[in-house]
């Protein structure tokens, strides 16, 4: 298994074309469990299934740019994280789906570079493309 390093990695807005400088990447996934308990069971425990639905959210850190501002009021687009491209890969992996930003904080700090921390609501699901 090769250790991964981030520098390099991109994310592009497919619509707005919003290009922010971004310096942290998180992709959040969560699979509910489902309680499939019956007065029946009396083993000790609750009894589950998993969903077949997967909650996702992608989270950035970027620097903020006053000139070149998220589109919060954007519709939902199709965005592109492409993962730095590691030694021996001819193609880097990516990660595409549908979102849209549903939270943008900016944070100012005396002698700092201007920060937001964003959140991307995920439409739908994720497609992962491995390197080759």
């Amino acid at each position: 298994m090769a250790i991964d390093q981030a520098n390099g990695t991109t994310i592009a807005f497919g619509t707005s074309a919003w290009t922010p400088e971004v310096t942290d990447v998180g992709i959040n996934q969560l699979r509910e469990k489902l309680d499939k308990t019956t007065l029946a069971d009396d083993s000790g425990g609750r009894r589950y299934m998993p969903s077949k639905l997967i909650d996702s959210e992608v989270t950035l850190e970027v620097q903020h740019d006053a000139a070149d501002h998220p589109p919060l009021t954007g519709a939902v687009e199709e965005i592109t994280i492409t993962w730095a491209l590691q030694s021996g890969e001819s193609t880097a992996a990516k990660e595409v789906f549908d979102g849209f930003i549903s939270q943008y904080n900016v944070t100012a700090a005396k002698g700092e570079i201007i920060t937001a921390s964003v959140t991307i609501a995920v439409d739908g699901g994720i497609d992962h493309t491995d390197a080759t």
